[in-house]
């Protein structure tokens, strides 16, 4: 299969973190030449298009953004007791990290400062929710420790 100079390539980098390389198969010199993981297997692999906006723009980075955003609520409501609007903020977090993996797709604006974006949003998430629980475990603690006083 011959390939032009110059042409981008599709790298997967699994959990559907897939972003685009450029390759100068043409270029002689190894040293100097990044040539892909995995060469292109058919044209399915070439992207044809990319996006003229700023990578941090993006319309996924935009979603990853307000699912950082969307944690930190969440554990803001937990920690003042709303349990409820805690729980919908992070259901609504989860959801767009589906969309925002879709829409990076479909909108071609896949960026390895996307996939970062992303992996950091899933930690953050994670993490916040922990936080939450252990404060709320310790919270029941206390009320168990803590004797309670008639007078």
């Amino acid at each position: 299969m011959s390939t032009s100079p110059g042409r981008r390539y599709k790298r997967d980098y699994g959990e559907g973190h897939v972003i685009e390389d450029s390759v100068d198969f043409s270029r002689t010199d190894r040293e100097s030449s990044v040539e892909p993981s995995h060469p292109p297997q058919d044209d399915a692999d070439v992207v044809t298009s990319e996006s003229s906006w700023p990578i941090v723009l993006y319309i996924p980075n935009l979603m990853g953004y307000l699912r950082i955003i969307l944690s930190v609520y969440g554990l803001v409501s937990a920690i003042q007791q709303q349990a409820s609007m805690a729980l919908n903020t992070w259901i609504a977090a989860s959801l767009l990290d589906l969309f925002d993996g879709m829409a990076a797709r479909r909108l071609n604006q896949c960026s390895k400062f996307g996939v970062l974006l992303d992996i950091l949003a899933d930690n953050i998430l994670r993490t916040l929710i922990w936080i939450a629980a252990i404060i709320e475990s310790l919270k029941q603690d206390d009320e168990r420790l803590i004797p309670k006083v008639c007078c």
